[in-house]
């Protein structure tokens, strides 16, 4: 089954306009093709099909509970998306895309410390996907971790040194830090001077 990854950024913005404008495509005759579009609609169609049929086996009902989860985290649905992804991780517990999505449903839940434990599991299964790191980047932001935060963000440009979150990231952490020295050094200096003027007067 293709991921279909919750952009993390997006968790707390309005449904996309493919949920919200025209109606979906119309359905194929396979419900796997359809529990694999990128349509969210119809992939949370599809897979509810392909999951109340029971799936031909484990792994592929495993597939679709994590797809149907996907598309109701992109439909902010958080609730039915929690239950759907644990699902998948029961079926099929070495599933490193049902914990990268359980990430983001809790995320959405603004539950980090509960992201944080699917996400790091999601890692730990495949370290070099991409919005694992983001997703967890942004549940160790959101609980203060910025120095871990950082390294997700760094690790994630490796893999796409083009990705806008990910610079955006490192940006927004980094930048803070660096531009806090100045000030103190022009307060040290300020009272360099001071010392110097005062002791000049004397």
């Amino acid at each position: 089954l293709r991921f279909f990854a919750t952009d993390p950024s997006a968790l707390s913005s309005p449904p996309t306009s493919e949920t919200t404008s025209s109606p979906p495509p119309a359905s194929t005759s396979d419900p796997w093709k359809d529990c694999q579009s990128q349509d969210t609609e119809t992939r949370l169609v599809g897979c509810t099909k392909v999951i109340e049929a029971k799936g031909p086996d484990r792994i592929r009902l495993a597939d679709a509970f994590d797809g149907r989860c996907s598309a109701y985290n992109q439909k902010q649905q958080y609730q039915p998306a929690l239950s759907d992804c644990k699902s998948a991780i029961d079926l099929n517990p070495k599933y490193s895309y049902a914990y990268a999505n359980l990430g983001s449903t809790y995320l959405g839940l603004n539950d980090s410390s509960s992201a944080l434990s699917a996400l790091n599991k999601a890692v730990a299964l495949k370290s070099n996907f991409l919005w694992s790191r983001l997703s967890r980047a942004k549940a160790l932001e959101a609980s203060g971790s910025n120095e871990d935060a950082v390294k997700d963000y760094e690790y994630a440009l490796l893999i796409d040194p083009a990705n806008q979150q990910a610079s955006e990231g490192v940006a927004r952490l980094i930048a803070p830090a660096s531009s806090a020295q100045p000030p103190e050094f022009c307060v040290r200096d300020a009272n360099e001077q001071a010392q110097y003027i005062a002791v000049s007067a004397a």
